[in-house]
């Protein structure tokens, strides 16, 4: 899929920036933007986190799609609250997206620091 300018302008709209973060606040409005059929059982979330940044994206089963890039939080610092942050503002309670992490991130979904 190649994207261009605007394109990104266009996807700009599924998207809330405040405070240092950054994220889709209609992600079924982005699937259906993009073509791309927004069935959570056939999509994974991918967490990363690092000591200045918090990321997440969808991953497509298969690899049958690319990925989409759902959010990005700057300066949040690694703690469980960030994390629950990013998870409140996705609605991950409305996907129920499988979710994939590294083992820092285990430690921080199951609430250990």
């Amino acid at each position: 899929m190649k994207v261009c300018k605007s394109q990104v302008r266009h996807f700009s709209s599924f998207f809330t920036c405040q405070d240092g973060l950054c994220f889709c606040h209609n992600v079924s409005g982005l699937c259906k933007a993009t073509g791309i059929a927004c069935n959570s059982n056939k999509w994974r979330l991918f967490i990363n986190n690092s000591s200045k940044s918090l990321k997440a994206v969808l991953l497509r089963n298969g690899n049958k799609y690319p990925s989409l890039s759902l959010a990005h939080l700057v300066h949040f610092k690694e703690e469980c609250n960030s994390v629950k942050t990013l998870l409140e503002v996705l609605k991950y309670d409305d996907y129920g997206w499988e979710i994939i992490r590294n083992f820092k991130m285990v430690a921080f979904l199951m609430g250990i620091q």
